[in-house]
């Protein structure tokens, strides 16, 4: 780390700031009524936006933790740690940090909230874990964190210059949102004209446009289901007549692919198959470009090229009302299930091949919109994360 700038001066974290660990002992009689623990904090860090209310089911014995408007919430418990900033009054888990700066006058909170964002300080943290399996950081650990303090009224620009930056990223991240939308948006129009609503239910078509069918999935769609092998049979490295294990549990949680031999071509997917996932909390989600032997949490949906767009049959099977219906149709079990009937029922609008070409042209220009907005917001932030580490080191 290189020497602080002229008036600057290097400090520890605990030097500066305290980790608050006051708790009430009558939240009722205190008057706090609302609550936040680690799923009410985004990963983004943006805003808090969601609590729940004290005394409720969720209201642990050590949710007593007092948190102010401003306070800095830190979660201590790893992989990823977490930061907000409240906006309200409340009560946290005792795990998490409630940092403030001990003196206004030698280190502005604002600027406290930037060191403790940045990925020096992140870093630290991290190194520091503690645990096996359930890693944790004390503060004992976080308050050894060292960088450079520039003089208080260089710590007003920096404030007001990030400030003024994170609004713009905030304005960015908005439009971003919006634009994410456009996609589903495209899908929807067309949806509209023919059901008169974007969530399609029944087989009754308000007004076709000319040449669009209205099907039951079942008359154009075959399903074929996967295949459940045993640990014993699964192996690790690839090899001879050994094909990748395509799991709902390695595609949304990741990990080692495993392998396994395929009894039949039925259990076979490739990368321009259609892969539904028909049981879980997970069910709807469609995954597609994979290559291997698939679960019996999967089934593959086999299409005539000739009748169906993929893409276009993608597009409807991922829009958010069709999902939806394919989790209504599930059941209200504790492990949902889309059985091949179910599935089989369900509306299925088939437009001429050349205007499912175009509506899949649309919605990927909506989507390359999306993703290039993104892709500026990630640009701007990491230059933010650049800058600011120059400056806690004192560069």
């Amino acid at each position: 780390m290189a020497e602080p700038k002229c008036g600057w001066k290097r400090v520890k974290l605990g030097e500066v700031a305290t980790n608050s660990t006051v708790a009430t002992k009558d939240w009722a009689k205190d008057g706090f009524e609302r609550y936040i623990i680690g799923k009410h904090i985004p990963e983004d860090g943006s805003p808090i936006r969601t609590s729940n209310p004290v005394g409720d089911a969720e209201f642990g014995s050590r949710i007593r933790t007092i948190f102010r408007v401003g306070d800095i919430i830190c979660t201590t418990r790893g992989p990823k740690l977490k930061i907000a900033v409240p906006e309200f009054d409340g009560l946290s888990a005792h795990t998490n940090f409630i940092l403030r700066t001990k003196n206004e006058q030698l280190l502005l909170q604002g600027l406290l909230e930037a060191v403790v964002r940045s990925d020096g300080f992140q870093d630290h943290l991290r190194k520091h874990f503690r645990g096996s399996t359930n890693l944790f950081v004390n503060w004992s650990d976080a308050a050894q964190y060292e960088f450079a303090l520039p003089p208080p009224e260089m710590q007003g620009r920096i404030v007001a210059l990030l400030s003024a930056k994170v609004g713009a990223d905030a304005a960015l991240e908005r439009a971003v949102s919006e634009c994410d939308r456009l996609p589903d948006v495209v899908l929807s129009d067309f949806l509209v004209s023919l059901f008169g609503t974007d969530r399609p239910q029944r087989f009754e078509a308000r007004r076709a446009p000319k040449g669009v069918h209205l099907r039951k999935a079942g008359d154009v769609l075959r399903a074929r289901q996967g295949l459940q092998i045993s640990q014993r049979d699964r192996f690790k490295a690839p090899g001879p007549s050994l094909h990748p294990y395509i799991t709902t549990q390695y595609l949304l949680h990741g990990g080692d692919v495993e392998h396994v031999p395929a009894s039949s071509s039925r259990v076979l997917c490739v990368e321009n198959d259609v892969l539904v996932v028909r049981t879980g909390m997970t069910n709807g989600q469609v995954f597609t470009g994979l290559r291997g032997v698939f679960h019996n949490n999967f089934f593959a949906v086999d299409y005539d090229p000739k009748v169906l767009d993929r893409d276009f049959l993608v597009a409807y099977l991922r829009h958010p009302h069709v999902r939806s219906l394919m989790q209504s149709l599930s059941g209200a079990t504790n492990i949902p299930d889309l059985n091949h009937g179910d599935f089989y029922s369900m509306p299925l609008p088939v437009p001429p091949i050349a205007q499912q070409v175009q509506l899949v042209a649309r919605y990927a220009q909506a989507h390359a919109a999306a993703t290039a907005l993104k892709s500026r917001l990630a640009e701007s932030r990491s230059l933010t994360r650049t800058a600011l580490r120059h400056t806690l080191e004192g560069a």
